[in-house]
């Protein structure tokens, strides 16, 4: 191994290599998921804004959303029933794989090289995880107000959530140690949270104040980035592109910008109703420079 290169971080190289050569997932532009709480679906689309599809459909209330590259597979929580299911990422083969001792099911993120799935539920106040086969769950974090959003930053193996009961975000160890507040002020609703590591950035949606943020990974230099956001949730990022995402449930539209808050444009704005939870498959040079970036340890440009 390289001597500066942590076996974490080897195993993400190798990961990101891999799916870049082999994954049928990366055959085109980057593509957005999301899933649409009132119509009980979940859809994607190019980032040029063709091939948009429906991949599963007769859902009850699907909410946050992820996706395991590398098993070629799609998770989602939903609210009823209390559940957490996947399926194959062109929509077949739905499966429940945690369908017991939910209450709140949100946020759910991925440490796929781990083989690991997190998720946050408010009404149990807990952080958890399980295997991706929905074996083994496990509590990381008890005695939260009320965390709604989480984001996974699996080269520092960092956790980030939103707590909205205490208009707080955190941060804490993969393994629920060292639990850190990040910010604490100038939050009113924090829900979804969003990572980008290479840029060193921590992005946010307060859905009580209408805006987006963002702050440097350990929440300095927090700032609002669009304000007079109407009732905002979801959040992706494509840092490469530059580019983020994220839904409006009283406009039923899903929005973009750049990363630094310029440049906000409509991004689909038919056929939805209530956009809840995002996420985004790269591009395949995207992977490419996910690996180089990893191996030579130095952030890209920040935007």
């Amino acid at each position: 191994m390289h001597p500066g290169l942590s076996s974490r971080v080897v195993t993400l190289i190798c990961w990101a290599v891999t799916l870049a050569t082999t994954s049928t997932a990366f055959a085109g532009p980057a593509t957005l998921y999301w899933t649409d709480l009132d119509y009980g679906r979940i859809e994607r689309m190019n980032v040029d804004g063709t091939g948009r599809t429906t991949v599963v459909a007769g859902l009850t209330t699907p909410t946050n959303v992820a996706i395991d590259l590398a098993g070629d597979k799609l998770y989602w929580a939903a609210w009823r029933p209390k559940c957490i299911q996947r399926a194959n990422l062109d929509g077949s083969n739905v499966e429940t794989i945690v369908g017991t001792g939910l209450l709140d099911p949100l946020g759910l993120a991925l440490d796929a090289g781990a083989g690991k799935l997190y998720w946050v539920d408010p009404l149990l106040h807990a952080l958890q995880r399980a295997n991706l086969d929905g074996s083994g769950v496990e509590t990381v974090l008890a005695n939260l107000q009320n965390p709604i959003g989480l984001a996974l930053d699996p080269v520092d193996g960092k956790l980030y959530w939103s707590d909205t009961g205490a208009n707080k975000i955190c941060r804490a160890n993969i393994d629920g140690s060292n639990v850190e507040t990040l910010i604490s002020s100038g939050l009113e609703g924090p829900t979804h949270v969003a990572i980008d590591h290479a840029g060193g950035h921590l992005y946010w949606v307060d859905r009580d104040l209408g805006c987006l943020g963002r702050s440097n990974l350990d929440g300095t230099a927090a700032t609002t980035l669009i304000s007079g956001v109407t009732w905002p949730e979801g959040l992706a990022l494509d840092p490469l592109a530059g580019k983020l995402y994220w839904g409006s449930k009283l406009e039923d539209t899903i929005w973009r910008a750049n990363l630094d808050g310029t440049g906000v444009e409509p991004f689909i704005t038919t056929g939805l109703s209530y956009p809840y939870g995002l996420a985004l498959i790269p591009e395949p040079a995207a992977i490419t420079a996910i690996a180089l970036f990893l191996a030579l340890g130095a952030r890209l440009p920040r935007r």
